[in-house]
C-alpha cells in the first residue's frame, strides 16, 4: 500500500492541498474495491465484535462467542494477538473503546459491562458493573472522557457510567418500555446519543434530559423520533426490530439503520441526524457491475433473525447482530455484511442531494398512488409518507467468507474493512496486496461465493442434536466448531427465507413505528418504498 502521500487522519496532515489528496486517494480506491484479503486466525467460535481503536486505530479488538477479547496490532510487520482479556462469561456482544485508548468497554450475555485497562498486557478487567438484568446488547464511549460510557439491554435500561461523578443507580437508569437494541454516542458532540429498541423505535436523545434527577428530566432525553414505520397504500404496515444504529465520523450523516423484521428482511436505511425522515436506501437490487444477481444468486438481505452462535459450552444462544460503518473519505462509503456470505459497500451521496431526491408525499399524493397496487392508506392518517433514494448498485462486494458475515467494520483512515460473523476468522479486505502490517502480500480474494445447499436428513438430525446440547467429541473441535455452526445457519437461512428474494422490499411494504401507548414521542411519518 505504499503512497507517495500519507493515509493516516487527517489532523495530522499540514496543508489543506495534502489533505485533499489524500481524500482523492481513498476514494480512488474504494472505486477500485477491495479484492485482496487476509484471514486473522484467533478466535475459537463466531466473531460478534469489532473495534478500531481511536486515534490513528492502531489497534483492533475482537471478541465473540469464545469469551475471549482479543487485541490485534496493525503496526505490527505480521500482526498477531498482541493481547487478550479475559472475565466475560457470555457471549460478547459489543465492544468500544475509550476516547484516549485508555480503556476497553465490552458488554454481552452475561449482563455485565466490562472496562479493561489497555496499559496491562492480557491483565482482567479493572472494573465491572453487573446494572442489567438481561443480555447487554451495546456499550459505546463517550466521545471525549475515558471515564463515561452508556451500555444498553435486553431489560430495557440505558445506563450511564462515570467514575467522575456521584450518581445514584436511579439517576444513572434510563429505563424504556421495550428491549434497547443499541445504543451510540454522537462522535462530536458529547450530549448527544441514539437509540434503538424492539419495537422499532429510533429515537436521538439528550444526556442532560436523560439522566440526572427526575425533576431535571424531561421526556426519556428523546430530541427526535425517526420515521421508521414501513406502509404501503392499502394501510398494511410493519414494524422492524433495529439491530444496530451508527453515526458517521462526523455525527451528521446518520444515525444509519439496519432494520431487521423477523418475517422478512429490509435494508439499511440513511438518515441525517436533524431530518427524521428517511433519506436512502441500500439494496443489492443490481451487482456492481451493473447487472442484477444471475439466476440462483442471492444478493444482499439480512432474513437471519437468529444472529448468534453456538457458544463456549456448546449450548446455543441466539440473538439478533447485525452491524455496518462508514469509512472512506469523509465517511461516504457505508459497509456492511449480509446473508449472502458476502459483505456491501455502497457509496452514500452527499445528504442535500438526498434531500432533494427524496419524495415526500402528503395523504391525498399517497392514496392516489401505485406502489406495487392501487389502495388507499388509513383512513385520517395525516402522516408525512416518505419515499427515500434507493441506491440499488454497491460499489463493490466483500467476499471470501463461507457463511453469514454480521459485521463490517471500516478503518477510521487507512483503505481497510474487516468483516466477521460466523465463523471463527476475521477477514481484512484491502485494495492492494500490500498493506503494512504484513510482510507477505495479501491474497487475492477468491470470487466464487458459496451457495446455500439444499438440506439433507443428516445435517438436520445433526443440528436438532446440537441445540438440545449434544454434541459428539471430535479431534479437531476448531474445525468442527466453524462447520457445526455454518450446518446451523444454513438451516437457519433456509427456515427463515434466506434463500427467497420475495422480501418486504418487492411486495411494497415499508418500515413504520409503534403507534401503540408508549414512553416516546411519536413518528412524524412513514417510510414508503418505490418498487419501480
Amino acid at each position: 500500500m505504499s503512497s507517495p502521500l500519507p493515509l493516516g487522519p487527517s489532523s495530522a496532515l499540514r496543508s489543506a492541498k495534502t489533505v485533499q489528496a489524500r481524500k482523492d486517494i481513498l476514494n480512488s480506491y474504494y472505486e477500485e474495491g477491495f479484492h485482496y484479503s487476509k484471514s486473522l486466525i484467533g478466535h475459537k467460535s463466531c466473531v460478534n465484535a469489532l473495534a478500531f481503536s481511536c486515534g490513528n486505530g492502531q489497534y483492533m479488538a475482537s471478541a465473540g462467542d469464545d469469551l475471549i477479547v482479543r487485541l490485534w496490532d496493525l503496526h505490527r510487520e505480521d500482526i498477531k494477538v498482541a493481547s487478550a482479556f479475559s472475565g466475560a462469561r457470555g457471549n460478547i456482544f459489543s465492544l468500544a473503546f475509550s476516547a484516549s485508548n485508555k480503556y476497553l468497554y465490552s458488554g454481552g450475555v452475561d449482563c455485565k459491562v466490562f472496562r479493561y485497562t489497555l496499559d496491562e498486557d492480557g491483565a482482567g478487567s479493572d472494573a465491572v458493573w453487573t446494572h442489567h438484568d438481561e443480555d447487554v446488547r451495546a456499550v459505546t464511549a463517550h466521545p471525549y472522557s475515558d471515564d463515561v460510557a452508556l451500555s444498553c439491554g435486553e431489560d430495557g435500561r440505558v445506563i450511564l457510567y462515570d467514575s467522575r461523578a456521584d450518581f445514584s443507580r436511579a439517576q444513572a437508569t434510563l429505563q424504556l418500555m421495550s428491549e434497547v437494541t443499541c445504543v451510540q454516542y454522537n462522535p462530536r458532540m458529547d450530549h448527544v446519543f441514539v437509540t434503538s429498541d424492539a419495537a422499532g423505535k429510533v429515537c436521538l436523545r439528550d444526556a442532560r434530559m436523560a439522566f440526572g434527577p427526575s425533576s431535571l428530566r424531561s421526556q426519556h432525553g428523546v430530541v427526535h423520533t425517526y420515521a421508521t414505520t414501513l406502509q404501503k397504500p392499502s394501510g398494511a404496515h410493519a414494524k422492524p426490530t433495529v439491530s444496530s444504529v451508527v453515526f458517521d465520523a462526523d455525527g451528521k450523516a446518520s444515525p444509519l439503520l439496519s432494520l431487521t423484521w423477523s418475517y422478512t428482511h429490509f435494508y439499511p436505511t440513511i438518515y441525517g441526524m436533524t431530518d427524521t425522515g428517511p433519506l436512502a436506501i441500500c439494496t443489492g437490487k443490481f451487482f456492481p457491475d451493473g447487472n442484477p444477481p444471475p439466476d440462483g444468486e442471492r444478493t444482499y438481505c439480512n432474513d437471519a433473525t437468529i444472529k448468534a452462535c453456538l457458544s463456549h459450552s456448546s449450548s446455543p444462544h441466539v440473538s439478533p447482530l447485525q452491524h455496518g460503518s462508514f469509512g472512506g473519505p469523509d465517511g461516504t462509503y457505508y459497509a456492511a455484511g449480509s446473508d449472502d456470505f458476502r459483505g456491501y459497500v455502497w457509496q452514500i451521496p452527499p445528504l442535500r442531494e438526498l434531500q432533494e431526491q427524496r419524495q415526500v408525499l402528503n395523504e391525498a399524493e399517497w392514496r392516489a398512488r401505485e406502489i406495487g397496487q392501487v389502495a388507499d392508506s388509513a383512513q385520517g392518517d395525516y402522516k408525512a409518507r416518505y419515499l427515500p433514494v434507493q441506491l440499488n448498485r454497491p460499489e463493490f462486494q466483500l467476499r471470501g467468507h463461507q457463511s453469514i458475515v454480521n459485521t463490517a467494520l471500516a478503518h477510521p483512515h487507512l483503505p481497510l474493512i474487516a468483516t466477521a460473523g460466523i465463523e471463527s476468522h476475521i477477514m481484512l479486505h484491502s485494495p492492494t496486496p500490500g498493506v503494512p502490517f504484513s510482510q507477505e502480500p495479501l491474497g487475492l480474494t477468491r470470487l466464487d461465493t458459496r451457495r446455500l445447499p439444499h438440506p439433507s436428513r443428516a445435517d438436520r438430525d445433526a443440528i436438532r442434536r446440537i441445540l438440545i446440547g449434544i454434541v459428539p467429541p471430535t479431534e479437531d473441535e476448531d474445525d468442527f466448531s466453524d462447520q457445526t455452526t455454518i450446518n446451523l445457519f444454513d438451516e437457519i437461512l433456509r427456515t427463515e427465507g434466506g434463500d427467497d428474494n420475495d422480501g418486504v422490499f418487492d411486495t411494497g411494504l415499508s418500515w413504520m413505528s409503534d403507534d401503540s401507548e408508549s414512553d416516546e414521542i411519536e413518528d412524524e411519518g412513514m417510510m414508503s418504498v418505490d418498487e419501480g
